[in-house]
């Protein structure tokens, strides 16, 4: 038997060893041309949706900050590509102490998300809602919240 085997590699070689280089040829065009587009189109996409995400994100912010200047605005904003999502954080903290605020919106969607809120004069009022659910202020439990939206996986 491993004669035959042995009889069977020395007269077909060469044959073998062209198929197994027609096959790795083989698999690079087949990449090349079929996974490497896709590849590249996925990035520019993924780029192009980042911008859109920063104009908007600005657009937003200065829509938000008009609305009143006793706030002191600031955020940070985040694309998610694993969600197809853009995501503002907004913090205001009001002129002279008077409380705080912290905003998560969809952007791409103009949805608030978690909005909270915190009065120095009026702590009963202090609240935060998420997606709709009106719970409790509490910054930490807001914090946890929103770190799956702002992160990268």
């Amino acid at each position: 038997m491993q004669e035959k085997i042995k009889n069977f590699l020395e007269n077909n070689g060469y044959k073998i060893a062209f198929l197994i280089v027609s096959l790795i040829i083989a698999c690079f065009v087949f990449y090349y041309f079929t996974i490497y587009p896709r590849q590249q189109q996925a990035q520019i996409n993924n780029i192009d949706l980042q911008t859109k995400c920063a104009i908007q994100t600005k657009k937003i912010f200065n829509d938000i900050q008009v609305m009143t200047n006793a706030i002191n605005y600031t955020y940070k904003n985040h694309y998610s590509s694993s969600l197809n999502r853009c995501y503002i954080l907004i913090h205001g903290i009001g002129v002279g102490g008077i409380g705080t605020s912290d905003k998560l919106i969809d952007v791409f969607e103009n949805k608030d998300v978690a909005d909270c809120e915190t009065y120095s004069t009026a702590p009963e009022l202090n609240s935060c809602i998420y997606n709709g659910l009106s719970l409790k202020y509490n910054i930490d439990q807001f914090n946890d919240f929103i770190k799956p939206y702002m992160e990268t996986k």
